[in-house]
């Protein structure tokens, strides 16, 4: 755990280090709540998305499981002009549901709010996305806003898969774009009391 910005239980979060593309080049495609899932697949697929996280983001960083070291997601973050902060994560398909996602973002919490200094921290989260919704529920979150925001990556089978059809209310089309229902959700640092979930 060399050079960690912070850890928890089973993982830890450090600076992205030349060489991460290769081994996120065998990730899955990705779930990201902030931002738009990525397509991986290979060394050049996985730098390209690194480099347009750096665009956007101005901290782009790695979850590592703490036995071996090995990428299980990544954390981006950015100050807003405001001074708020907003954030976001991406975990691999096969990460999901073992916890790795609260873990990461209570802890990035009290990093944000204890270490970094900031008073608000924000993130976008997909309207179909119940696990984080929930999540940020159970964290004291708010409602800040919500609106639609084009998905490049949606699998047009949305409107028609009876699969679909309980989140299918979440998605539009509008002159052939797909577009999907997003909610911002904020939390003030007033708001955040950590012993509740100790």
């Amino acid at each position: 755990m060399n050079g960690a910005l912070f850890a928890a239980p089973g993982i830890f979060v450090r600076e992205l280090e030349p060489g991460d593309e290769t081994k996120l080049a065998s990730w899955p495609d990705t779930v990201y709540l902030g931002s738009d899932g990525h397509h991986w697949g290979s060394a050049d697929s996985a730098l390209e998305n690194v480099e347009e996280l750096k665009l956007l983001w101005d901290n782009v960083t790695v979850v590592c499981n703490a036995d071996n070291g090995l990428p299980l997601g990544l954390l981006v973050w950015a100050e807003e002009p405001d001074g708020g902060c907003r954030f976001g994560l991406e975990l691999a398909p096969d990460r999901i549901g073992r916890g790795i996602g609260r873990q990461l973002v209570i802890s990035f919490i009290e990093f944000a709010f204890g270490i970094l200094g900031y008073k608000e921290l924000r993130a976008k989260v997909s309207a179909s996305n119940t696990p984080a919704l929930n999540l940020g529920r159970q964290l004291n979150f708010h409602l800040i806003d919500e609106s639609y925001d084009v998905t490049p990556h949606c699998r047009l089978p949305i409107f028609t898969d009876k699969r679909y059809e309980p989140i299918r209310g979440n998605f539009r089309r509008e002159r052939g774009v797909v577009q999907e229902r997003v909610l911002e959700l904020g939390l003030d640092v007033e708001n955040w009391h950590p012993s509740v979930f100790e």
